[in-house]
């Protein structure tokens, strides 16, 4: 956008973006004690030939989420603040101009903002850092261009009272010259080796936990640079596998055409064999190394295993099952075929299915089970992609009526009203089906397929898809996984013979035919939400994010990370979250509850997989004794013990009684008694989060098993 204004409207943009952040760090100085070093001593701006003094002490106050909402013009700073100077760094020109102007209303408007302490809400830990240290992190958590960092820095220079702070930005940063980085020169491109010993040792360290052993989970994938260019990255990423998951980059490949695979994964594979022979020792403890999973798509797992792709004869990693051509693609039928084994493929027996060796064998691991099939790309993105496009735009017999197509798309947007803040995605109308994204197909596929799709399909076609949602949820399970991982194996079976004869023969691709392989990598990992591509893919993204033209993107990309590598401290790796109360309000308490119980009341609390509220779509909860319960509020008795306030779902029946009774996944038809009283429970009985999801005058819910967001 800021290309079709002129440079005096640019200039004007960036000093205002310069001061509000500045104003912005005062008033996060207040109500933030993680930022309160930044303005400890008295400042002096000039505004309009007048000085505005800024008092040299505050009082921290927490700053509540009603406090928040109830200030428009705080928002609005924050999002300018995020996004022009964001989106400022191409254009060096509009620094012409050093002269600084103060906005007396956004000023007194953030200076005035009020907040109410209340000794019960649950406060972050407190940690001292330097006005450095928040600039830093600041910059970097918010990807701050450096050409606007550095007139900031300029400003400061400025004020004989911070005027201590460097003046550029690469200074503060401690960004690498491009000179001493160790860039190689490989194949038709460039690479560089980050290593994963001092990233493993940062992480442990920043634990609070005593540590035994690492599950390391590996991703190599290829991701396009730009639309108008061929460049596109390789990296190779690491993921911790535990309850905290981290993931950061071994390497990364940058060229036009994949990296040679002999050189590219050498470093890789040598360190690795290091790091599992001889560990990591930490204070005198000795830590154990372990490979889980290589992580991958169906393409970048054949280019790392230099076997032939999916669409060849014997395309099937898991399997000797011979592909035959139909219908313009590649189909596999035979699902009793001879399964691959680690000592077939160190032998190559089946030459047909080699190119060459690769060297990801002189790793030990199992190069069958190690690779196990990623359920976003083969089932999310592969068969339930598919089947929504056959029943929107398949044959006549496949396919919607449009009526009933216009109901499903109703019930859809009708579901996103009251959706979970858990996803990070609400549904929308398949209409939009081209731009879904692998998470809104996995909630399709677990959680609105079996209810919004019911008395629309056939009923042949709706069973059939049945055995795919109830096969997924089992597999995702760990309690379910370990008693049903054969019975969901066989579901899966059955869906794929009823798919040929209900899609024909062409729908048994190579997607469809690895879900008979889904039961065995399920039950070698623990569950499939284990061993998948989600948070991989997530990391990917950041790393194009960090491009700001397209000169040098190895280079660029490289720096970014160094800087964050410098710059964060070792507890950003730690995800715990803190249980607690979040919101205290009494505007959306009932006064029959205000009247029947004392305490303090809450609206939102933090449990330690999700976030429970009164709102519709975030206050339904499982309890450990089997009870549904839907979410008012939250109180504090005067022990200062939390309890959860509301009322009681009755469990009608199962929903579905095929292909067996959804009482086993937990997928019930409820209803709610509006003259019911409400009920007090302690916090401590809360077992999971509960979606209910409206079908007709019906009201269905069912639980989350897994924590969503990744």
């Amino acid at each position: 956008m800021y290309k079709q204004r002129s440079k005096r409207q640019l200039a004007r943009i960036i000093r205002k973006n310069v001061e509000a952040t500045v104003r912005l760090a005062e008033v996060d100085s207040i109500s933030d004690p993680f930022n309160a070093t930044l303005f400890s001593k008295k400042c002096t701006v000039v505004s309009n030939g007048n000085a505005i003094s800024m008092p040299n002490t505050y009082e921290h106050e927490a700053v509540s989420e009603t406090d928040d909402v109830n200030n428009p013009q705080l928002d609005d700073t924050i999002n300018d603040i995020g996004f022009n100077a964001c989106e400022s760094g191409d254009h060096a020109s509009v620094f012409a101009d050093k002269s600084v102007e103060s906005y007396d209303d956004d000023c007194n408007s953030l200076s005035s903002t009020s907040s109410s302490t209340n000794s019960h809400f649950h406060k972050p830990e407190e940690t001292e850092i330097s006005t450095v240290q928040f600039l830093t992190q600041w910059s970097l958590k918010n990807n701050i261009t450096h050409i606007a960092l550095t007139e900031l820095l300029k400003w400061f220079s400025t004020n004989p009272d911070i005027n201590s702070l460097p003046k550029d930005a690469r200074t503060l940063l401690q960004t690498p010259i491009s000179a001493s980085l160790a860039i190689e020169e490989l194949g038709v491109g460039q690479f560089y080796y980050f290593g994963m010993r001092n990233k493993l040792q940062e992480f442990i360290i920043s634990q609070a936990g005593p540590i035994n052993s690492l599950m390391l989970q590996f991703n190599i994938d290829g991701m396009q640079v730009f639309k108008s260019k061929n460049t596109s990255f390789w990296p190779i990423l690491c993921m911790i596998n535990g309850p905290v998951r981290f993931v950061f980059p071994v390497a990364i490949y940058c060229g036009s055409k994949k990296p040679p695979l002999q050189d590219y994964l050498e470093k890789f594979v040598n360190e690795l064999i290091s790091l599992i022979n001889t560990g990591l020792t930490i204070n005198g403890k000795l830590i154990n190394i372990q490979i889980e999973a290589f992580c991958c798509d169906t393409p970048a797992r054949s280019y790392i295993k230099n076997v032939k792709g999916h669409n060849a004869v014997y395309g099937c990693d898991k399997c000797m099952s011979k592909g035959v051509y139909y219908n313009r693609r590649r189909i596999f039928q035979d699902l009793n075929a001879d399964l691959r084994t680690n000592d077939s493929f160190v032998q190559q027996i089946n030459q047909e299915y080699h190119k060459g060796l690769t060297p990801l064998m002189k790793l030990p691991i199992d190069l069958i089970t190690a690779f196990p099939l990623d359920y976003m790309h083969c089932v999310c993105l592969g068969v339930m992609r598919k089947l929504l496009f056959l029943w929107r735009d398949g044959p006549r017999t496949i396919k919607l009526k449009n009526c009933d197509l216009e109901i499903l798309n109703n019930r859809l947007i009708q579901a996103s009203h009251m959706w979970p803040s858990d996803f990070n995605r609400k549904p929308r109308s398949l209409s939009e089906l081209e731009r879904w994204k692998a998470i809104e197909l996995r909630q399709f596929l677990l959680y609105l397929g079996p209810v919004l799709l019911k008395n629309l399909l056939p009923t042949h076609v709706y069973c059939n898809f049945s055995l795919l949602h109830f096969a997924i949820t089992i597999l995702l399970n760990d309690a379910l996984n370990v008693e049903y991982n054969e019975y969901a194996g066989k579901l899966l079976k059955l869906f794929v013979q009823n798919s040929v004869k209900i899609y024909g023969r062409e729908f048994c691709i190579y997607n469809v035919h690895t879900l008979i392989h889904l039961a065995n990598d399920s039950k070698n990992h623990r569950n499939l939400g284990n061993v998948n591509c989600f948070p991989f893919e997530n990391y990917l993204g950041s790393i194009k994010k960090m491009l700001r033209k397209s000169n040098l993107p190895l280079q660029q990309v490289v720096h970014r990370l160094m800087e964050k590598n410098k710059s964060f401290l070792p507890n950003t790796m730690s995800t715990n979250v803190s249980v607690g109360f979040i919101s205290r309000s009494t505007f959306l308490v009932p006064d029959e509850i205000k009247n029947k119980f004392n305490g303090f009341f809450y609206t939102k609390y933090q449990f330690p997989s999700s976030i429970v509220s009164c709102k519709e779509g975030n206050n339904c909860i499982f309890l450990k004794s089997d009870e549904i319960i839907q979410v008012h509020c939250f109180v504090s008795d005067e022990l200062n013990v939390p309890h959860i306030i509301g009322k009681k779902y009755s469990v009608i029946r199962a929903f579905t009684e095929y292909p067996t009774s959804s009482c086993l996944l937990n997928l019930y038809e409820v209803k709610l008694e509006n003259d019911q009283d409400f009920l007090m429970y302690p916090c401590y009985e809360f077992l999971r989060k509960g979606l209910i999801v409206r079908f007709n005058e019906i009201l269905v819910c069912m639980p989350l098993f897994q924590k969503l967001k990744i």
